[in-house]
């Protein structure tokens, strides 16, 4: 059992039942409800507590053993593709272009109350005009994940490097900002062989088991992207980027791994994908996968944030630019997490949300005394750079890329600027 959550993703959770419900309870129990998980004792919960909770997903199967159920993004798109669909939209800026394309679809409410709001349409997002198309319709996930792609590259090229990315809260609240803005920023330092509390410079330690890996898998000489050369793109037929690699080949000459891409698009977009893969591809990947001790759900983290991750005895969780005081100066590398899995205890309360049409407040139905509770602790998994789940292909997460509209309409992006 537990409640896994991934970084803009669909994570799955799944409760097992300490004995068979009453039939009053599974009865009461109606498709569509949501699961909502809160941090102690809840007597009578209402609907204008769901913000407070630490969880909020969709049960989608109840049984006679339990239920499973996935994370509220499962309203956005379920990870088979299908989902609510979202329209094109004349908005001119960064979150009132996300407003009109999520808020009110299958409850989800977005808050608006973020800083950014930078020009979209006709400067940043596909806009109808000359050389441009107008955007396909594509599952509120897709769009969701289009947006903030779009924004990161427009940075990436002309800004200072921001990223930006969404996500959804309890009460189904989904926000979308700078990274930066959105999650929370090395408030948290996890530590292997060292003490745990409020160190010097007011971070949280907490201690956990730290299993790092080193791989070569991913490394690769040379990138070689190519495009169609048409009056369309201007694309020239390749373009190849070149490492340094940091081993040599078994007999001392250099080692020759040259990865081929087939990226389309115009100039812009062939050269963006091949630096990508090449970025990718320069040093040996440092996985991380962190075992709490003894905290079996760590509320002071989710996916996204970005934590310090120290061990005195693993030397690629050495950074000489971070100087932290947590019981002495120590050098801890700063990862984004890319997943947490959880487990419910004791003293939590667990209940099911039944909405009602009409405006009138949900039918709860509390499970707390059925729910088969864990003291296991939570586990965390890290990454070195912030990429969403449309962002990875097979090198750089477990499982294959996910070819979605967000390549698509940043690539209708370039087109439009250039």
């Amino acid at each position: 059992m537990g409640i896994s959550q991934v970084l803009q993703g669909c994570g799955q959770w799944q409760l097992t039942w300490k004995h068979r419900l009453p039939a009053s309870v599974r009865g009461a129990i109606g498709d569509g409800s949501t699961l909502v998980v809160f941090e102690s004792d809840v007597t009578r919960p209402v609907d204008g507590l769901r913000t407070s909770a630490l969880f909020e997903g969709v049960l989608t199967e109840l049984s006679t053993s339990g239920a499973t159920g996935w994370e509220a993004s499962w309203f956005m798109m379920k990870p088979n593709g299908d989902g609510p669909v979202a329209g094109s939209s004349g908005s001119s800026g960064f979150q009132d272009y996300f407003f009109d394309s999520v808020d009110g679809i299958n409850g989800l409410t977005y808050d608006t109350a973020s800083g950014y709001n930078g020009l979209w349409s006709g400067t940043w997002g596909p806009a109808a005009g000359p050389d441009t198309a107008t955007p396909p319709t594509v599952t509120v996930r897709e769009r969701a994940d289009s947006i903030v792609a779009i924004a990161t590259e427009y940075k990436r090229r002309f800004g200072s490097g921001e990223i930006f990315g969404w996500k959804i809260s309890p009460g189904l609240v989904v926000t979308a900002d700078y990274i930066t803005s959105n999650f929370r920023n090395n408030e948290v330092i996890f530590t292997d062989g060292m003490p745990g509390g409020l160190g010097a410079d007011g971070l949280l330690g907490v201690p956990a088991n730290i299993e790092v890996g080193r791989g070569i898998d991913n490394i690769i000489s040379d990138a070689v992207g190519y495009a169609d050369r048409n009056a369309t793109t201007g694309a020239i037929e390749t373009d190849t980027t070149s490492n340094t690699v940091p081993f040599k080949a078994p007999d001392g000459t250099t080692l020759d791994i040259r990865r081929l891409l087939d990226v389309g698009g115009n100039q812009n977009n062939l050269e963006e994908e091949t630096q990508r893969a090449a970025d990718n591809g320069l040093a040996p990947r440092v996985t991380v996968d962190v075992s709490l001790k003894g905290d079996p759900w760590l509320k002071d983290v989710d996916p996204g944030d970005a934590v310090y991750v120290y061990s005195p005895d693993e030397p690629d969780l050495f950074d000489d630019g971070n100087s932290v005081n947590h019981f002495g100066v120590i050098h801890p590398k700063s990862l984004y997490v890319s997943g947490v899995t959880r487990n419910v205890t004791d003293g939590m309360s667990v209940w099911f949300r039944n909405p009602v049409s009409g405006g009138a407040d949900a039918v709860w139905v509390d499970v707390t005394e059925y729910v088969q509770t864990s003291v296991a602790p939570a586990s965390v998994s890290l990454m070195d750079r912030f990429e969403p789940a449309y962002r990875k292909d097979a090198m750089n997460a477990k499982g294959p890329r996910r070819v979605g509209a967000a390549p698509k309409v940043a690539e209708r992006f370039y087109r439009s600027v250039n």
